[in-house]
């Protein structure tokens, strides 16, 4: 890419990143330029490790060269180049000391590398007796961690590389050729240590494990992949950057993402991981790769369910993916790597300590037969996203589907456009799948959330501020609910004042925090809506915060339903209990949604004529126009990737998408004469852009023969995919005017 080109590139980035001064600067010094995305492949799914490089690994003769690639493209893309292992590390005994229990404690202060100026501090913990002992490593600030090992007979090593105590940094100065991230140069410290303990008659060299909790397990990933002499890594609560991958956790998901973290921890990775951010499908690497990089040894990802620093789900989509570099090698992937899942949020208790250091009795050989066996129990695989599409398809699903009927040019007349408006219906609800029965229920107090749980998943509102309501109810099929509002407004409401609007705002997938968003930028939401004058009624979607388990086995009960009909009925029956709310006006009752809540704004809105209006952000992209090679990944994404299923009935379009039966030309037309407010960012890459233009431009016909052209109101801001207040503030303005305010 020439000089000019990179330059273009360099200012759409900064057209839509926040302003970093750090990385302006480190642009300057290095002269860097963005890659040429066009010329880097789109991979919307995981990179699949076997297959990295353009060349196939079919033998464990293969790895090596693979595995040396995958590590290449991890030094220039994400954590920067280190040194090779200096040789010469010297220790000097600073303090030693003999507890009570027998034993043994020695800090030390190593020295390496050029004349031996760098400088690391460890401390070393022997249990009694002569050993050899296997060791169990991490970073100063998890020194009670070091104190269970060392009760459990493990030397505990600690050493000075992380937040509080680093000495790492330092080894910039001693190694200027390098451009090694603040990560990779702890992670490449721990080696220093390891270098230390192979000198010690008291260490077994064969078995040593490495670990960390949140930046430090993104560390110990880094340090399991650069340095095989780690036979075990554990990694808990890595997130983003960890064992989470980029594709599946970034902003658009309300994860933290390569632009939260590279603004907010710039050293933490190098600077180059931000030309990706929203282009996360060009980025050649991922956690699933990184997870590759220390097969076939025994690795462990330990995540919370509600951890706002992780998606369960994309945890799960990388340990699947991973597993091919242990079977390549002939090694029991189920057994060498697991997923522990964790109650919670980002915290780790006692028995989450010895959960860690039982999978490393089971790999250090440790444990007797019956021991062993009870580990492996302990480890027993639970899958929360454990849909299949061939396994969906070996259910049963025969119903024929509908032909298409494109709406090409509009029809002649409101009447005949009316007259094929319930087929089209039909056709959406062919689509969703079959509904089970279903009883209208009032909403009520039984079933609603408890506090404790709205603390876990960050709800706006806690501790009553002064200016916003929050109430807790729930509805439909015992679906937890919370109402929020203007205090003062739904006060004069009740008494008899103006009824007020409401919105029911529909999430995107956040699977830690459900509606309330691990991580957003502004006020956490929706509380900025219902500050724009709205009562707002939320709900976790199913699969996510609240209910992730829930989800889990959907599609065991509703064989022939999708995760997003159920969403789109949850919808429904929230405008059921808004149309019952005291202070609403039930006339005006408007779905909001972000991404996959975007969507099943449109579906609901299309099918409930009840619905006043919707406002959709990143909603829908055109079935009809995917590509199996476009940065969205096509229809696959919606019913063949793993750990998915959201509408696994277009599986069967994936190669024919002119054949899905409707379309969002008609989905978005069949909301006329109604409000309808849409936000496409024309960088947003799980969306084509001309596609989705054209789509609102046929459904532009539609409301001009109802002579409701302004109810049609759209914004294309030169932003990626993500719901900022930049993005909030002018959708809130346009619904407050189609709600009369």
């Amino acid at each position: 890419m020439n000089d000019a080109a990179g330059r273009r590139r360099i200012e759409a980035l900064r057209g839509y990143l926040r302003p970093s001064p750090e990385w302006d600067a480190w642009l300057e010094k290095s002269g860097e330029l963005p890659p040429d995305f066009d010329a880097l492949r789109s991979v919307p799914n995981l990179p699949e490790p076997l297959r990295f490089g353009g060349t196939e690994a079919r033998s464990p003769r293969d790895w090596p060269a693979t595995r040396e690639r995958i590590l290449e493209a991890f030094r220039r893309w994400v954590i920067g180049s280190y040194p090779e292992t200096p040789g010469n590390v010297a220790a000097e005994t600073l303090e030693e000391h003999a507890e009570p229990d027998g034993s043994r404690v020695r800090e030390v202060l190593l020295t390496f590398g050029p004349e031996r100026r760098a400088r690391l501090h460890a401390q070393l913990a022997l249990p009694p007796g002569p050993g050899p002992f296997p060791v169990f490593m991490t970073q100063r600030n998890h020194y009670g961690w070091g104190r269970v090992a060392l009760a459990r007979g493990y030397a505990a090593a600690i050493y000075d590389g992380c937040d509080g105590t680093d000495d790492t940094q330092a080894f910039k100065e001693h190694w200027p050729e390098h451009d090694w991230s603040m990560l990779c140069r702890r992670a490449w410290g721990g080696g220093r240590v390891l270098d230390w303990l192979h000198t010690l008659p008291e260490i077994d060299r064969r078995n040593a494990c490495i670990t960390g909790h949140s930046r430090n397990g993104k560390l110990s990933l880094i340090a399991g992949a650069i340095d095989a002499r780690f036979t075990a890594v554990i990694s808990s609560s890595s997130g983003i950057g960890g064992a989470c991958p980029y594709r599946f956790a970034n902003e658009a998901q309300f994860s933290e993402g390569i632009e939260l973290i590279t603004f907010n921890f710039k050293e933490w990775f190098h600077p180059r991981l931000r030309f990706f951010a929203g282009r996360e499908d060009r980025l050649p690497v991922d956690a699933n790769l990184l997870l590759a990089l220390s097969a076939p040894r025994a690795v462990l990802v330990s995540t919370a369910l509600n951890d706002p620093c992780e998606s369960a789900r994309a945890n799960e989509l990388a340990v699947d993916s991973a597993q091919a570099a242990w079977k390549l090698q002939g090694a029991d992937a189920a057994e060498k790597l697991r997923l522990l899942y964790r109650w919670g949020e980002h915290e780790v208790h006692a028995e989450d300590l010895e959960a860690y250091l039982d999978w490393c009795d089971l790999h250090f050989g440790r444990a007797g037969a019956s021991e062993a066996a009870r580990i492996r129990g302990r480890f027993g695989e639970t899958r929360f996203y454990p849909y299949r599409y061939e396994a969906w398809r070996a259910r049963g699903d025969e119903d024929t589907a509908p032909e298409p009927q494109e709406l090409a040019r509009p029809p002649a007349s409101i009447q005949a456009w009316e007259a094929g408006r319930e087929e089209r219906r039909a056709r959406i609800e062919w689509l969703l799948g079959e509904a089970p029965p279903s009883a209208a229920r009032k909403h009520g107090p039984y079933g609603r959330e408890a506090e404790y749980a709205s603390v876990l998943l960050h709800r706006p509102g806690l501790g009553a501020p002064p200016t916003l309501v929050r109430e807790a109810f729930s509805f439909g099929e015992y679906v937890s609910g919370h109402l929020y509002a203007p205090r003062v407004a739904l006060e004069r409401a009740r008494a008899g004042g103006p009824k007020l609007p409401l919105a029911v705002w529909l999430q995107p997938e956040s699977v830690a925090s459900g509606y309330s968003a691990a991580y957003t930028r502004g006020e956490r939401l929706p509380a900025p809506l219902a500050r724009a004058g709205f009562a707002v009624l939320a709900f976790d979607a199913i699969g996510n915060g609240g209910r992730i388990q829930e989800g889990a086995r959907f599609y065991e009960r509703y064989p022939r339903w999708s995760l997003l009909g159920k969403q789109v009925h949850d919808a429904r029956r929230a405008v059921d209990a808004a149309r019952e709310l005291e202070g609403v006006d039930p006339e005006r009752i408007f779905l909001v949604g972000f991404g996959l809540g975007g969507m099943a704004a449109l579906l609901a809105g299309a099918l409930d004529q009840r619905v006043a209006g919707v406002a959709s952000a990143c909603g829908f992209s055109p079935f009809r126009a995917e590509r199996p090679a476009a940065p969205s990944g096509g229809l696959a994404r919606y019913a063949l990737w793993d750990a998915g299923g959201l509408l696994p009935r277009l599986g069967r379009f994936a190669g024919e998408p002119s054949r899905v039966p409707i379309d969002f030309d008609e989905i978005l037309a069949l909301l006329a004469p109604r409000p309808l407010l849409c936000v496409t960012p024309r960088f947003d890459r799980e969306a084509d852009f001309e596609a989705v233009q054209c789509a609102l431009d046929r459904a532009a016909g539609i409301y001009a023969l109802y002579g409701a052209g302004p109810k049609l109101w759209r914004h294309a801001p030169d932003d990626h995919r993500r719901y900022g207040p930049e993005l909030q503030a002018p959708l809130h303005a346009a619904l407050r005017r189609a709600a009369g305010r």
